[in-house]
């Protein structure tokens, strides 16, 4: 019984390191220039104090 236990845990072992070396997949965003800079005047400021 012991050596199924080994077994089971030597095979989830290696399989779990093959499905993380896969990863994600994505791109990120290229540098936009036509992006809009936000200036001061039009940022909002949100203060959180401990009374709520």
């Amino acid at each position: 019984m012991a050596d199924i236990a080994f077994l089971l845990i030597i095979f989830f072992m290696l399989t779990a390191v093959f499905a993380t070396t896969k990863g994600l997949q994505f791109g990120f965003p290229k540098d936009d220039p036509t992006q809009l800079d936000v200036q001061p005047e039009e940022s909002i400021h949100i203060k959180i104090i401990a009374e709520g």
